[in-house]
């Protein structure tokens, strides 16, 4: 997927089909030109740090650049912490031997974690990955982890915190495992799994919200939507409000206007933009792209799921023996072959 959007970023000029997907994704407003490669440019940087540095499977050390995919949660112990919005944290008990396989189609993850894991406490949101309901349930979380180091500052008289940056987590949840190991990725009406499975896929098969683009290589474009959470992905910072912020990897930004649960807007949150529909949506409604000058953190080329149909879509096209492309409406129709 990466590859694929990559080539097509660097064609000169886009095809018609790349700019078709330009143009829902990223450019769709009045007087926005789909064929303006600069507003592109971040999110060309972004598959070209990707393929850099995680195209290579290593089972050997790792580095604060790599990422490390987890099939299993059973590392998470609920210490009875909460942050400061009394939402859950729970502590990483990866052992410095540990090591971890997933064996799963199309991905075989072997890493030795000595000296990677964090000791940190993580805001995982376990509920959405094991028994969440509706619009809350989840099929993967990223965490770029650091290691949390304490030292005696004599001159400040006080204990100092030092946080060293490890490999970015991705967490595939359980439920989700299940389902690919099971169902080989085909999408079918079917899904004995679990409840939260049946739900999740009639959603992406026939939901008035989701659309046929968005069940492509649903495993493929969830992890290349995580990964594009990593830090070695993106990394910037920002002066606001009189300080130095830092932003690493993209976001899953909100669509302005929108709500979760629209019969009780004040208790809700805005929704992500999630799939074909919100993405296009967030693209007419959010922020203006920019590309790498003047970017904006709410914009579409910092929203994950933006990113992951723009690569997937981009596969479909470059498919060599049955090219397709994604309509208007997100339904996947064939490209007829010229005579």
């Amino acid at each position: 997927m990466a590859d694929s959007a990559v080539r097509r970023l660097n064609q000169d000029p886009y095809d018609e089909h790349t700019v078709d997907l330009i143009r829902h994704l990223f450019l769709p407003k009045d007087g926005q030109d789909p064929n303006d490669r600069g507003k592109m440019s971040k999110v060309l940087r972004i598959f070209d740090n990707i393929i850099e540095y995680y195209r290579t499977e290593t089972t050997g050390p790792l580095d604060q650049h790599d990422i490390i995919i987890y099939c299993d949660d059973s590392r998470y112990e609920d210490r009875g912490r909460r942050d400061s919005l009394r939402r859950k944290l729970y502590y990483d008990t990866c052992k410095p031997d540990d090591v971890t396989t997933g064996p799963i189609p199309s991905l075989l993850v072997l890493i030795n974690l000595s000296h990677i894991a964090t000791n940190t406490h993580v805001l995982y949101k376990k509920k959405t990955c094991h028994d969440g309901l509706m619009e809350t349930v989840a099929l993967a979380v990223t965490y770029n982890a650091q290691w949390e180091s304490e030292e005696w500052d004599e001159e400040q008289r006080e204990v100092v915190y030092n946080y060293e940056d490890r490999p970015t987590q991705i967490q595939i949840c359980p439920w989700f495992i299940d389902w690919i190991k099971n169902k080989e990725y085909k999408l079918s009406n079917d899904v004995k799994r679990s409840n939260i499975g049946r739900y999740i896929i009639k959603k992406v098969e026939g939901n008035q919200w989701f659309r046929q683009i968005d069940a492509f290589s649903l495993l493929d474009k969830v992890l290349l939507h995580e990964m594009t959470h990593g830090r070695s992905v993106w990394e910037e910072q920002k002066f606001i409000n009189n300080e130095w912020e830092n932003f690493e990897g993209t976001l899953d930004v909100t669509v302005p206007g929108t709500t979760l649960v629209p019969f009780l807007p004040f208790f809700s949150t805005p929704r992500p933009a999630y799939g074909w529909k919100w993405a296009g949506d967030l693209a007419r409604k959010g922020p203006d792209t920019t590309g790498l000058h003047g970017w904006d953190p709410k914009a579409p080329d910092h929203n994950a799921d933006s990113i992951a149909l723009f690569g997937s879509a981009c596969k479909l096209l470059d498919d060599p023996d049955k090219p397709r492309r994604v309509l208007d409406d997100g339904r996947i129709a064939i490209i007829p072959r010229r005579q």
